[in-house]
């Protein structure tokens, strides 16, 4: 029997629901901790399945790196990684994402690791002004900020410190032409579900322009249209992806992925539980048949 092992930082509904789909198809899964596992352990397995999100650099940034070492490790011992080490790459470090994109000839935010007020200044003339500040390594929206000016970024740089121990980056800031960007999840190549999400303003000043649930934004389930498709499955395809849930807006150009989400997490509110648990019990059918 095929032996799976679910690598995962804290456990939160998405991991027990992966285990109890799993269960259902009579394949046990066994969870481990990040924090305290070892390689041999994982050794054991045929697949580990990585959960352990981005997002967990907001608290615990070097979890995050001994991950990507762990499934870089795993692999070079012919276990299998889902995702893979290269996506979790990608889903890790958002420098690295813009330039798989812009070499696969897509639509994204020019991309710039700085580590000091001299850097960002000579990015934010490169790129010009508004530009988007953030975690290169993160999620849920900490520490994002749009700088529209040399004033406000000179006050950001000034009072802000790094808590987290990884890099910030700056990137050009895109425009929507639509009031709505898209959340599209894309598994082993196919679309599986696709949402809208209401662009939010942050000052009262400005046009709407952050998509976050977690800010307030609304979502509802939509039809893509083609051109959204295209690059959604182009940008999954592109970075090795076996699951990607990638954020895209349209702009005048086309449309622009923003960011990857290769280990997204679902919702268990009431009115998501149903699509959210359809999504792991298809993605824990589509890996049941593809180690057997």
């Amino acid at each position: 029997m095929v032996k799976v092992a679910i690598l995962h930082q804290d456990i939160e509904w998405s991991e027990k629901q992966f285990q109890e789909s799993f269960s259902k198809k009579n394949i046990e899964v066994e969870m481990y901790d990040v924090r305290t596992t070892s390689l041999d352990e994982l050794l054991k397995y045929d697949l580990v399945i990585n959960r352990v999100y981005a997002s967990v650099a907001n608290r615990n940034y070097p979890d995050n790196l001994k991950t990507l070492e762990l499934l870089e490790e795993l692999e070079n011992n012919n276990v299998l990684c889902l995702n893979s080490a290269l996506t979790t790459k990608v889903d890790y470090f958002k420098d690295y994402a813009a330039m798989m994109q812009e070499e696969a000839g897509l639509i994204t935010p020019k991309t710039r690791i700085f580590r000091n007020a001299e850097e960002a200044k000579e990015i934010s003339e490169e790129l010009g002004f508004p530009l988007i500040m953030k975690r290169n390594t993160g999620g849920r929206a900490v520490d994002l900020r749009k700088i529209d000016n040399e004033s406000e970024l000179d006050q950001y740089l000034s009072t802000h410190k790094n808590h987290y121990g990884g890099d910030y980056i700056l990137q050009e800031f895109l425009t929507s032409s639509l009031p709505y960007d898209y959340r599209v999840t894309i598994i082993e190549d196919q679309l599986a579900f696709a949402y809208k999400r209401s662009l939010l303003s942050v000052n009262e000043d400005e046009d709407p322009w952050l998509a976050s649930v977690s800010k307030g934004s609304s979502r509802e389930l939509c039809t893509l249209p083609e051109e959204v498709l295209d690059v959604a499955l182009k940008g999954a395809k592109s970075i090795k992806a076996f699951y990607d849930s990638m954020d895209i807006i349209v702009t005048n150009e086309g449309p622009a992925i923003i960011e990857h989400n290769p280990t997204p997490n679902y919702s268990c509110t009431a009115e998501e539980i149903e699509k959210s648990e359809q999504f792991i019990d298809e993605v824990t059918e589509i890996i049941t048949h593809y180690i057997n």
